[in-house]
């Protein structure tokens, strides 16, 4: 028969072990969500529900894929473990004019949680509105959309954010410095990329001289998601903005971020790269959601590539927030 004193100290230790695992395993999985949000390796690092057995999703599917909506949701009898996922709309863009355009429109934050549920619970979910119109170059504007948040029992400021339309903010992020007035790559010259136009919305080839450098997938430092809850981790992703390379003639291509899906891998075809090699105009509202593309929450607005001063259509909008609750 083992000694009850020795047992008990192999169970201690025993415990502390996994203890300290499970810990470097969460330090991991943040790091790397925090390191490299862009990259959908890294997602399946944020847990899911298992074995759901109900599935709830607020999302505003019609009137252009663009507008927010909300409802009250109850925990229902039975269920013992409920997950919140919520996506923030994406940005919206410009067109542009003459030999100009915007990159894809930041993608939302998103955020998720899995917590102990309280049958009879009561919680308020809210997926946010990306935008109302299209975007065009004579605006010289820039907002972002209404957050996707959930309110309830064990859950403080949960949300997510949109995704920002000034593409000046991202090359701040990806500069880490204000009063970026190009669109251009990591180690570039200051004065190499086209320049960032109508209050930080769109980029023009006025004056450009040089070749932007490849412009990466770049996460927001401000667009992110919040929220603590008492019984569980809050797990996220930054909103992220859309890449690129273009030379003087404004020929190069197009990089599209990819976006989250309920099930923590990427949308289909949300990640793709678009090449021009030619005068060739094409994006914007053209490739609206309603048109059958990108066509997801969250995301960002399809990108607008315009030549010799075209200017027939506008920008795109975002794609709506949602918030997806699922039980067991």
């Amino acid at each position: 028969m083992a000694d009850p004193a020795v047992y008990n100290t192999v169970l201690k230790e025993t415990k502390t072990i996994q203890t300290t695992t499970q810990e470097a395993g969460l330090a991991a999985a943040l790091a790397g969500l925090s390191d490299d949000p862009g990259n959908p390796d890294n997602w399946s690092l944020i847990p899911l529900i298992p074995s759901p057995t109900g599935c709830l999703c607020v999302w505003n599917a019609s009137d252009r894929f663009g507008c927010g909506c909300n409802c009250a949701w109850t925990v229902p009898a039975g269920a013992s473990k409920v997950q919140f996922q919520l996506w923030g709309p994406g940005a919206f863009n410009m067109n542009g004019m003459c030999c100009a355009g915007s990159p894809t429109g930041a993608s939302g934050a998103f955020a998720s949680v899995i917590v102990d549920a309280t049958p009879g619970d009561a919680y308020t979910l809210c997926s946010g509105c990306a935008s109302c119109c299209y975007g065009y170059c004579s605006q010289g504007y820039a907002y972002c959309g209404s957050p996707s948040y959930v309110n309830g029992p064990g859950l403080t400021n949960l949300c997510a954010e949109s995704g920002h339309s000034r593409i000046s903010c991202g090359m701040k992020d990806l500069h880490s410095s204000y009063g970026q007035c190009r669109w251009r790559g990591v180690g570039s010259s200051e004065q190499s990329g086209p320049c960032i136009c109508a209050s930080g919305t769109w980029y023009c080839f006025d004056n450009s001289c040089a070749s932007c450098g490849a412009i990466p997938f770049i996460p927001s430092k401000e667009q992110v998601y919040y929220g603590t809850a008492t019984t569980g981790t809050v797990y996220g992703l930054p909103a992220v903005w859309g890449g690129g390379c273009f030379d003087t003639n404004h020929y190069g291509y197009m990089v599209s971020p990819p976006v989250i899906g309920p099930c923590h891998t990427a949308q289909p075809n949300s990640c793709c790269c678009h090449s021009f090699t030619s005068g060739s105009c094409c994006g914007g509202c053209r490739c609206k959601a309603s048109a059958g593309y990108r066509c997801y929450p969250g995301s960002g607005a399809h990108f607008t590539h315009m030549m010799g001063g075209s200017m027939y259509w506008s920008g795109d909008y975002g794609r709506a927030g949602m918030v997806r609750v699922t039980w067991c």
